[in-house]
């Protein structure tokens, strides 16, 4: 079971990965499209990681780092690595198979065990 200092990690590490994708693939000279939605990215994940830190700002909640956290965080490098060695083109194929499987990935956590498991419900 997880507590909400963990809960708010596991968040905190799910939006600084699709932000850091997000930026990298931002710097680069992929498709105009995919370029529009790792903007679109970029904007949700930093405004869902504000709203995440004025939450656990307001309700004296500290992140806490745990092993899920650590392999959260882990993938993210993991994959930021892979994808910076690729051309262009690779890039942007690439970071558009990333976000639809993070995202698929995410709402599953998020709805399996992060949302059954908030105790601060306010």
């Amino acid at each position: 079971q997880l507590n909400d200092g963990e809960i708010l990690a596991a968040l905190m590490a799910l939006n600084s990965n699709e932000i850091v994708a997000s930026e990298m693939v931002l710097k680069k000279d992929v498709d105009p499209s995919v370029k529009k939605f790792a903007l679109k990215m970029r904007q949700h994940h930093v405004a869902n990681a504000a709203l995440a830190n004025e939450m656990g700002g307001k309700y004296g909640i500290m992140p806490i780092v745990t092993p899920l956290v650590q392999e959260l965080r882990s993938k993210g490098v993991s994959q930021l690595s892979t994808m910076a060695t690729m051309d262009n083109q690779q890039l942007g194929q690439s970071y558009m198979s990333v976000m639809t499987s993070d995202h698929q990935q995410a709402l599953s956590l998020i709805d399996n065990q992060l949302l059954p498991n908030v105790q601060n419900t306010a």
